[in-house]
């Protein structure tokens, strides 16, 4: 039998690189699941991985710069 790594919220907010309250409001919106223990809040790797899974998204080729602002000007 192996133990279940369970993750805080604080612990949760330093792996996010964001404020316990960001964790928090996620929780409530339902965007990130998460199991209660009692009544704390506590998280599972595969929760994480799941919920950076499902925000990720692919980078695109940037806009093409031309003039310093993004913008492509006609040349007279």
């Amino acid at each position: 039998m192996t133990a279940l790594d369970l993750y805080t919220l604080a612990q949760v907010a330093v792996i996010f690189g964001r404020s316990q309250r960001w964790v928090r409001d996620r929780v409530r919106a339902g965007d990130l699941s998460h199991v209660r223990v009692g009544s704390s809040i506590r998280f599972t790797e595969q929760q994480l991985r799941d919920y950076i899974e499902r925000n990720s998204r692919t980078v695109s080729k940037p806009a093409a710069v031309v003039n310093g602002y993004g913008r492509r000007t006609r040349t007279r």
